[in-house]
This record gives structure tokens, C-alpha cells and sequence, in this order.
């Protein structure tokens, strides 16, 4: 049950009960020679879910570095990282083409039960203007 309280200046919502997660949207992406990408797997829980991170299938969750704050790419290796309490977001630094394309998939879990989506990220490499 969702419940909107108000005080002067002030609105917040109460959540009362426990709900599994649902993914509202994950969608595909292209991207080209950048520094970094963010997939983001948009996610309502409660509680907050804990989101697992799959490449073709393969677990993500050995090779990815956890961050106390999101910060740029510049001075990170080439890598995933994540911020603990920005829940669904993994962030790919300096993405390649062979090494990253493919399909993501995003499971959150909570203590109610559990829900994956899948999005293909597509690298490409610099884009070549020709006149």
C-alpha cells in the first residue's frame, strides 16, 4: 500500500508492505567510441532488491568493482563498476567492440521474489566521415 503524506514544504511517500521487484524498462542501446556507457535496469521494490549482472549469459559479478561514488571514467582501467546504492545501474568504462557488444541481463531479487530483463548493447567503433 502506497500512502502520500504531507507537511508544509514537504511530501513523501510511505511504503507499507512488501513487494516483489519489477523492471519497468531496460532497454537496448548503441553507442560509439566513448568513454563510458551506463545500462541502467529501471527497478520497483520493496525492499530494495539486490541486481545481478549476466554478459551472454555469464555472470558479470566477479569483474565488477564496486565504487563509493559515481566518478568519470578517466584514471579507471577499462572495466563494470557500480555504486552500491544506485540500485540497476552498471556503468562499462571505456567499452570495445569485440569485448563488450552483446546481451545484458539484469536480475533483482528481493526477499518477495525475483525478476530479470535482457538489453543488447552494440559498441561501435569511431565513426568515419568522409566528404
Amino acid at each position: 500500500m502506497l500512502r502520500l503524506v504531507t507537511f508544509p514544504n514537504f511530501h513523501f511517500t510511505v511504503i507499507s508492505g512488501v513487494f516483489p521487484p519489477s523492471i519497468l524498462y531496460f532497454h537496448d542501446q548503441r553507442v560509439y567510441d566513448q568513454d563510458a556507457v551506463d545500462l541502467f535496469c529501471n527497478i520497483s521494490a520493496h525492499p530494495v532488491p539486490s541486481v545481478r549482472w549476466y554478459k551472454d549469459n555469464s555472470s558479470l559479478e566477479g569483474n565488477i568493482e564496486e565504487l563509493h561514488r559515481w566518478r568519470s571514467c578517466e584514471g579507471l582501467v577499462r572495466a563494470f563498476y557500480r555504486v552500491k546504492i544506485d540500485v540497476g545501474r552498471l556503468r562499462i568504462c571505456k567499452p570495445e567492440n569485440a569485448l563488450n557488444t552483446g546481451f545484458y541481463t539484469c536480475v533483482a531479487v528481493n526477499r518477495r521474489g525475483e525478476s530479470n530483463a535482457t538489453a543488447f548493447l552494440d559498441v561501435q567503433g569511431k565513426i568515419a566521415l568522409f566528404f
